[in-house]
């Protein structure tokens, strides 16, 4: 330590009141001969005869040892501070994991275009946009829900590095020049170095960012890159994630597609395990309920199962075990043991709403494939209908619409002697369980004939 790290040592130390005294004391023993260290001054056995005579030689290693490791973080958050581009990165980060996301996204548009425009041109800059592209994806910050801006950012990334590589070429070459370890002419041919990092990054990118609309060719591609590439780092497969699960699920909506199905479902499992998927090591409980949904949907229950097992404790300790019903409602949903689902639903009170508003769907969804008596089944669609009503500004647009043009559908079933579903979906831009209602209209023709129903 110079004499000025030694002052800002003090300061840290003597202004932490999880500090021990003990500590305190053995700093001020090395700070007062701090102008005449010595090897021997830190020897521990002086260091025990002169100061800590009443203390074993082991405590006194110990309290050295953790002075250390204090001494260094002070020096860490030193040079934090002294660090322009940390610092500023520091403080968008503060801003949004407090959930301050205007003045977080502020800063970062502040910083990107700030180090955009910079005439001195720094390889670091790179980093730092993903790092920020990163604490934004990852968070509740709702900018995540604009892809295209999340793709114009890397857009900025990935240019910030071609600067970079530019500029460090010339700097390169100039220095080689003016060692006289080179010679101009012999540069002649030689063109910016490319290097299997940078080519990944940018054919990424190419695909990313095609012309066409993001087809096959470019899932395929950056779907392989995505689970087989070791070399890219996390905000990039960040990115490739949402946009190969975006393929997905479009694929999924559009026909029952099992080879994209499952494609699916190893995509998340591979987000899990490499913790795209997970913040701080956790994983949202809604977004954890739809996977388990989608795998049901694909009729892959064994994989639900094992999905629920592996990772049903990275869902928040205060949602899990409601979490872990609910994979339970969806698989008996999914498994045709309704008795079972109906038993779970109503003798549990779900108090994470995003649940028990998902439970009443399957709780209608079921009655109306079961039902065998008319009043009832109006009832529970009164009741239905009046649960969304009472709970409006709880849902969002899509899911207040969706529930209730489901229970419309429903109550068209059992009043329209001439019911089409096609006619029913076609009426309504949102409607939950959509890409399902025509399997839980056969499996009601199914339920009914081979259980003898005659409706009352």
């Amino acid at each position: 330590l110079d004499l000025t790290e030694w002052n800002e040592s003090k300061h840290f130390i003597k202004n932490r009141k999880s500090v021990s005294p003990q500590i305190k004391s053995l700093f001020d023993f090395l700070y007062q001969r701090r102008r005449n260290l010595n090897s021997s001054a830190f020897d521990i056995d002086y260091i025990r005869t002169k100061h800590f005579d009443d203390m074993s030689r082991k405590n006194v290693q110990n309290l050295m040892s953790k002075l250390c490791k204090l001494i260094e973080k002070c020096l860490v958050v030193n040079d934090v501070l002294s660090d322009d581009t940390e610092y500023n990165f520091r403080q968008f980060k503060v801003y949004n994991d407090r959930g301050l996301f205007k003045l977080a996204n502020k800063k970062a548009d502040a910083l990107i275009q700030k180090w955009e425009n910079n005439s001195n041109v720094n390889r670091i800059y790179f980093e730092y946009i993903l790092k920020i592209l990163h604490h934004q994806y990852f968070s509740f910050n709702p900018i995540k829900n604009d892809e295209q801006e999340i793709i114009l950012r890397l857009n900025q990334a990935l240019l910030t590095l071609y600067k970079a590589n530019k500029a460090m070429y010339k700097y390169a070459t100039k220095h080689a020049i003016s060692n006289k370890t080179i010679h101009e002419e012999d540069l002649s041919n030689i063109q910016i170095g490319s290097n299997h990092l940078n080519d990944t990054f940018f054919t990424i990118n190419k695909h990313l960012n095609s012309d066409l609309e993001f087809d096959p060719v470019s899932f395929n591609y950056l779907f392989k890159e995505l689970i087989e590439n070791r070399n890219i780092n996390i905000e990039l497969k960040a990115i490739m994630f949402a946009e190969c699960e975006s393929y997905l699920r479009k694929s999924i909506r559009l026909a029952i597609n099992n080879v994209d199905g499952l494609k699916a479902l190893n995509l998340f499992e591979y987000g899990v395990k490499n913790k795209i998927l997970t913040y701080k090591n956790k994983i949202g409980a809604t977004r954890f309920q739809n996977i388990i949904q989608l795998a049901c949907y694909l009729k892959q229950f064994e994989w639900a199962e094992m999905f629920q097992s592996n990772y049903g404790k990275l869902v928040a300790n205060e949602h899990a075990a409601e979490s872990e019903l609910m994979t339970v409602v969806q698989l008996s949903f999914g498994r045709l043991n309704y008795n079972a689902l109906a038993d779970i639903i109503l003798l549990n009170d779900f108090k994470f709403f995003p649940f028990r508003c998902q439970s009443r769907w399957f709780l209608i969804s079921t009655y109306l494939i079961t039902f065998d008596n008319l009043d009832f089944f109006d009832s529970q669609l009164s009741n239905f209908t009046q649960f969304i009503y009472y709970n409006k500004n709880k849902l969002s647009v899509k899911n207040f619409e969706g529930s209730l043009n489901l229970a419309k559908i429903f109550r068209a079933y059992i009043s329209k002697p001439d019911f089409s579903l096609e006619e029913e979906v076609a009426k309504y831009k949102n409607i939950v369980f959509k890409n399902r209602l025509p399997e839980f209209f056969e499996e009601r023709k199914r339920y009914v004939k081979e259980n003898g129903i005659t409706v009352s």
